[in-house]
């Protein structure tokens, strides 16, 4: 079969890596993307024999927001003429995306969208194209948004259920699509996909090297890298082991956000932070006392997550998304909700020996097995018709 996968984010993440899996795992099945020509593609390279790129050039609504920002008038022009520039700019990226898809002449097209409605390609596209594909699937990676409109959600949405197969990546994705859009979906669980070893660190490895934390993602707002620096600059006080906190992610020294967690780590004096920028094949140190740490907003089912849980690296997260499917409180790592619970997990890991971080370590190894590439394929090619 032929299968089109439809992207439409600008900065890669997470779910371009689950895209870039489908031609990787199943070579039975010819792939094109099309993604839009502003869209990092690092996370889709390198492509397939059995898969190819296609990108789309007409300016999208985001890129439409982005010019008019700069306008000295641009914000009045958007609040006035966006119900008439909103749709024209729509229907003509939505025209070349179409045409492109059909000269492709697939059986299957997959929008692979971040959360949902995720993107306004990805989302009207059904709508021009279904009757030319034996299936059309809706991939959703994160939380879905509220509707800002309602009763226009709700046609558009109950339209798209009739005509879409919706698939989200976590048991809470679909409870949360249900009740915030009144969507039902299947659940195809992400796996970590690369070729992952344990690692392998030295027994006598001295705990009072420190504590390692990774912080792994896009500088951006939603994964919250700001409060988290907050919140070990109001307990670094407290703490009475070394802790070096690692940051590793695209670095844009312009991006205003960037600059402001810059900042705010300057205000850390015991605890070392190391901006590492973006790694290509990221792999952990062969060493103990190391962990992810997730502080977002919202996610789905972080493959950073799952990778390090590969490697046996325990992790420290807010219980969001599908992530209290996974790990459980002193199990796999640590689960916390406010800034007391977060310095009691600091705590007890400032005391915790290599033999007890071992067997977080194992857990966390030994739970990444249920999410096996080849588990995954098999319950992916279950949703292909």
């Amino acid at each position: 079969m032929k299968i089109a996968v439809v992207i439409e984010n600008y900065i890669a993440g997470g779910s371009d890596v689950v895209a870039r899996a489908f031609s990787e795992l199943d070579k039975d099945n010819e792939y094109c993307y099309f993604v839009n020509y502003k869209n990092d593609e690092r996370n889709l390279l390198p492509l397939q024999l059995n898969s190819n790129i296609i990108y789309y050039y007409c300016p999208t609504i985001p890129d439409i927001n982005l010019y008019l920002s700069k306008m000295p008038i641009g914000i009045l022009v958007r609040r006035f003429l966006k119900s008439i520039l909103y749709p024209i700019v729509l229907f003509i990226v939505l025209m070349e995306v179409n045409w492109k898809i059909k000269r492709f002449k697939p059986d299957i097209v997959i929008c692979n969208n971040g959360g949902y409605p995720g993107g306004y390609v990805t989302r009207f596209l059904p709508f021009c194209n279904f009757r030319r594909t034996k299936q059309f699937i809706m991939m959703v990676h994160s939380l879905p948004t509220p509707a800002k409109f309602l009763s226009v959600s709700k046609l558009i949405d109950s339209l798209l259920e009739k005509i879409v197969t919706f698939v989200s990546v976590s048991e809470k994705i679909k409870e949360d699509l249900k009740v915030m859009r009144g969507i039902d979906s299947l659940v195809l669980v992400n796996s970590h996909f690369k070729n992952i070893s344990k690692i392998d660190y030295k027994t006598k490895y001295a705990q009072n090297d420190g504590i390692k934390l990774w912080c792994i993602g896009q500088f951006i707002p939603i994964k919250n890298q700001i409060d988290l620096v907050e919140k070990l600059i109001s307990i670094e006080a407290k703490i009475l082991c070394k802790i070096e906190l690692n940051f590793v992610g695209h670095i844009d020294n312009e991006d205003n956000f960037y600059k402001k967690l810059k900042l705010l780590t300057s205000k850390l004096h015991d605890i070392k932070v190391v901006f590492h920028g973006f790694l290509v094949n990221f792999e952990y140190p062969n060493q103990p006392h190391q962990y992810l740490i997730i502080n977002s907003i919202r996610e789905g089912l972080p493959l950073v997550m799952l990778e390090a849980m590969a490697s046996g690296i325990p992790i420290i997260s807010k219980p969001i998304g599908g992530i209290p499917e996974v790990i459980k409180n002193e199990n796999q790592g640590f689960l916390y909700e406010d800034i007391d619970q977060f310095e009691e997990i600091i705590q007890t890991i400032s005391s915790l020996s290599v033999d007890k971080w071992a067997k977080l370590s194992d857990k966390s190894y030994h739970t990444s097995l249920e999410f096996s590439k080849e588990k995954y394929l098999e319950k992916y090619k279950g949703l292909l018709k």
